[in-house]
């Protein structure tokens, strides 16, 4: 899973512009040098309170017993969201451009069992959707009671870990970025002021962009050495996290895997934008802050016409020099 989409089904974010910024030397500089974000970073903590509020509202309550859920995947094409809980996975169906779940896919498999739609209905109250009723085995044909309770917070959290060294120096990130990444470094940062260096594990990319830009800068800010492994993959938004170390280290046999963002306001790849275009803003602003005014907006128009947002291009070490993304400090 290589992710940089925006679900039609999280917040529209209006690019809020504010002056600042300034021109670099490059072929790109007529894209625009305003300093832009999808969330103000003034309004990051409002943005956060308002995700774990309604994260709080997910649950499922299969016959009875209530579980926490997790994103997992989903598949715009295949219009199916999957979830983790205790006990397994649950998948439904939800059709994203009319931003509605699809009663008929709902699907819970357990070990030993596969749970599949008996007579599922959706409701809605307020920001929430609720899938409830009854899924069947289809062997024995036993009933079981079903509720899901799920909002957009499912879907921009992603599922994202992050694990300690024993000296608590290192930590090793491994998933899908979203909000909930935001929360755990932040904490991560807070409690342990020894943390040095963020190891790209096995980074799927970001579900979530507009939170994501800021979950960098977390490292930007706490001056903290990224560092990518012989073997560890780090694509889409796991490269704007790598890019964001104040040293940031390259092991040959890694991968950084990069491609458009999905999608613009008329539906199509970022790439087909013309440079000037303000939809990019925000990254722009992004790259400059950690790449600079000419390398920046450079690598950013490289990522997006490298490959369409349905692919993935591998950096090759050449690419990872020429933008200065390996052992430059900043």
């Amino acid at each position: 899973m290589t992710l940089r989409v925006f679900s039609v089904l999280l917040l529209t974010l209006a690019l809020q512009a504010c002056g600042g910024g300034s021109s670099g030397n490059s072929d790109n500089d007529k894209a625009s040098t305003k300093e832009a974000h999808f969330i103000q970073p003034d309004k990051v903590a409002a943005y956060v309170a308002n995700f774990q509020s309604q994260y709080d509202q997910i649950k499922l309550t299969l016959d009875g017993k209530e579980y926490p859920v997790e994103f997992y995947d989903m598949s715009q094409k295949e219009k199916l969201i999957v979830v983790k809980f205790a006990e397994g996975v649950l998948t439904f169906g939800f059709d994203f451009d009319k931003e509605t779940p699809i009663a008929t896919s709902f699907k819970i498999d357990r070990v030993g069992d596969e749970l599949s739609h008996k007579a599922i209905t959706v409701t809605s109250e307020g920001d929430n959707f609720k899938m409830e009723g009854s899924v069947e085995e289809p062997v024995t044909q036993g009933l079981y009671n079903v509720e899901f309770v799920f909002n957009e917070a499912l879907l921009s959290a992603g599922n994202a870990s992050f694990r300690l060294d024993e000296a608590k120096t290192t930590a090793f990130v491994n998933g899908a970025l979203g909000t909930s990444s935001y929360i755990k470094l932040k904490a991560l940062l807070e409690n342990n002021p020894g943390l040095k260096t963020l190891v790209l594990e096995n980074v799927e990319g970001s579900v979530n962009d507009a939170i994501n830009l800021h979950t960098s800068r977390l490292v930007r800010n706490a001056q903290l050495t990224t560092e990518i492994r012989k073997g560890g993959e780090a694509h889409s938004g796991g490269v704007d996290l790598f890019s964001a170390g104040y040293h940031r280290v390259y092991q040959d046999g890694a991968t950084l895997g990069v491609h458009s963002w999905c999608c613009t306001d008329k539906g199509q790849d970022a790439g087909k934008l013309s440079k000037d275009d303000a939809q990019h803003a925000p990254y722009l602003t992004f790259s400059r802050e950690m790449l600079g005014d000419t390398l920046g907006p450079d690598f950013y128009f490289f990522t997006i016409q490298a490959a369409p947002a349905s692919g993935i291009h591998k950096m090759t070490r050449a690419e990872i020099d020429k933008y200065l993304l390996a052992d430059q400090p900043r």
